[in-house]
């Protein structure tokens, strides 16, 4: 066995401390450094839980009232963007959010209206 001094604490580093950020890396990177300056929420543990619609079914009986519309879901998730997230490989969404979304939706649409009717 060889004797060899340890480096000092604070100059020692993991070789992948800092990999650089290629791809789907950097938006994930910028991802985060745009979440961190949010502010933090103040949640507790039951208001998330009656927040969140787990899974596709869950999300098309919020949406469109009926479980069988669950492919729009997936369509709207590719299409427009549904603000979800993913648990495993299964889609989840809080309430919330698609509530703001839809009202995001709403303003967006009105402003391309072209009516002459009242």
């Amino acid at each position: 066995m060889i004797d060899r001094p340890l480096p000092p604490h604070g100059n020692a580093t993991p070789r992948d401390a800092n990999p650089p950020a290629t791809g789907s890396g950097r938006r994930f990177a910028t991802l985060m450094e745009n979440a961190a300056q949010l502010p933090s929420p103040q949640v507790s543990a039951s208001s998330v839980a009656g927040d969140i619609l787990y899974g596709a079914d869950a999300i098309a009986l919020f949406l469109f009232g009926e479980r069988k519309y669950r492919r729009r879901v997936y369509n709207l998730v590719e299409g427009n963007g549904l603000p979800i997230f993913r648990v495993g490989v299964n889609v989840c969404a809080r309430k919330s959010v698609l509530l703001q979304w839809i009202a995001v939706q709403e303003r967006s649409s009105s402003r391309h209206d072209i009516s002459g009717a009242s």
